[in-house]
């Protein structure tokens, strides 16, 4: 009777650690969170807001911006276009972000060209018709 038991205990533990163990894995390797706005947040310089190439862990999504390219906005020498992305910061720092992430939903954006900020370069989503930058304002929890 008690090798039954000790049998039975050692199954159970040994069943809720794999459990434990799954869950502890599936937590880890989960996506980012995004999160719907949780309010109003202050309005932010373009210096105060990161540009994220890809997603953080957790932020709240607070909307899309875009950029229409104009002429003066073309790459510079080096391949900078440090108007069209003061520009984008701007759009997302009047939304209260403090992060500006380069992704667009598949299908809103026709390509994905390399550009420069300040001598760091980024692929940014754009429309060809009108040519446009294209982009998220969110504001970042946890990177």
């Amino acid at each position: 009777m008690q090798r039954t038991w000790l049998t039975t205990c050692r199954t159970a533990v040994l069943v809720t650690s794999t459990i434990m163990a799954s869950l502890l894995l599936a937590a880890c390797a989960s996506g980012p969170q995004i999160l719907p706005p949780s309010g109003q947040h202050p309005v932010r310089q373009p210096a105060e807001v990161k540009i994220y190439q890809s997603q953080p862990k957790k932020y709240e999504l607070l909307g899309p911006v875009s950029v229409r390219i104009t002429p003066e906005m073309k790459w510079d020498e080096r391949g900078n276009s440090n108007p069209a992305f003061e520009a984008l910061l701007s759009q997302a720092g009047a939304k209260g972000a403090n992060g500006l992430l380069l992704m667009s939903e598949e299908g809103t954006y026709d390509y994905r060209p390399g550009a420069g900020y300040k001598g760091t370069y980024y692929l940014v989503p754009l429309k060809r018709e009108p040519r446009t930058a294209l982009a998220q304002a969110i504001f970042v929890l946890e990177e």
